[in-house]
């Protein structure tokens, strides 16, 4: 089951496409307390893909999370947050897309900030 979190800080993420030449990759500035699932909205729109095929996030530990209604191997996406799955303990995570293209991307912790609700962030 997903944790129950302290209050939410921001991470600095970057993403990189995976077995492409020049490397193409977006960094991201998102709060801890993002579902995976609008992490996967939000990659769609950055890297330039239209949502037209399944995905998938799989962790460190090899715990996949997805869609529910797609796989049952794979947890409820929409449950689990940023801060459950990228951390400094572990610090990456593995998206992909589209199983025909075989679309993967690493999404790697570069830093973590301090998140002020009040405040306009960078």
């Amino acid at each position: 089951m997903p944790s129950k979190n302290n209050a939410p800080i921001l991470l600095q993420i970057k993403v990189t496409l995976k077995h492409v030449q020049p490397e193409i990759w977006r960094r991201l500035l998102l709060p801890s307390d993002l579902s995976l699932y609008q992490l996967h909205c939000i990659l769609q729109v950055t890297m330039g893909w239209e949502d037209i095929g399944e995905h998938y996030f799989e962790d460190a530990a090899g715990n996949c999370y997805g869609d529910p209604s797609a796989a049952l191997e794979e947890r409820d996406e929409t449950l689990y947050t940023l801060s459950d799955v990228l951390h400094t303990k572990q610090p990456s995570l593995m998206y992909g897309y589209d199983e025909e293209d075989g679309w993967e991307h690493l999404i790697q912790l570069e830093k973590t900030l301090p998140y002020f609700a009040d405040d306009d962030q960078p």
